[in-house]
């Protein structure tokens, strides 16, 4: 008997990690409930043994119910999100699901080879943009991990890796692949500076 009990809490952990586990849980115990209730009654009334086998005989049916629910209307839910291989699959699988993306507002920056989400600074707070590459015309901008901004080249300007105050808005991201050697060696200065 002791040895059961170690056994039945795994079983019951490993199975209320998923909505369709929960379910055979709740038939679990509910049936173990009504057999272990009328194992301990010595000689019960007709009225209790008929509702006793009532709620023995609906239970299956009930949570048959409920998994064919769950199936037909909410079936991309059926899966935790350890289930899935890999983060990207659970994420993919809820941005479908859902109407709203599930980070609030976001906006994909392309990087190497995987889309980034971040989100939309709020209305109230300063502007800052993300760190990364920026391009405009014929200057390069680069911002920090800590948000500095730095010019890194314009044409003309033999100055080198200068702070400003913001990257003009009219800039677009640009992911760190589509840059020049030269500009990674200068963003590379320039975090070593911020860091140093």
């Amino acid at each position: 008997m002791s040895a059961i009990v170690p056994t039945l809490a795994r079983t019951a952990t490993a199975l209320s990690r998923s909505p369709l586990g929960l379910l055979f849980l709740c038939l679990f115990v509910g049936e173990a409930a009504i057999l272990l209730f009328v194992s301990q009654v010595e000689a019960p009334p007709p009225e209790l043994l008929l509702l006793l086998a009532t709620a023995a005989a609906m239970l299956p049916l009930l949570v048959t119910g409920a998994i064919y629910r769950l199936i037909s209307r909410h079936h991309t839910q059926i899966y935790a999100p350890a289930d899935y291989r890999e983060d990207r699959a659970f994420l993919e699988v809820l941005q479908l699901t859902t109407s709203v993306q599930p980070f609030a507002q976001t906006r994909a920056i392309a990087g190497d080879d995987f889309a980034l989400f971040a989100p939309v600074a709020s209305a109230n707070s300063e502007p800052r943009p993300e760190p990364g590459f920026y391009v405009l015309g014929d200057a390069a901008y680069y911002v920090t991990r800590k948000h500095r901004a730095f010019l890194l080249r314009r044409a003309g300007d033999p100055t080198g890796p200068r702070e400003v105050k913001l990257v003009p808005t009219a800039c677009r991201l640009v992911a760190r692949q589509y840059c020049d050697r030269e500009l990674h060696n200068l963003a590379d200065i320039v975090e070593a500076l911020e860091t140093g």
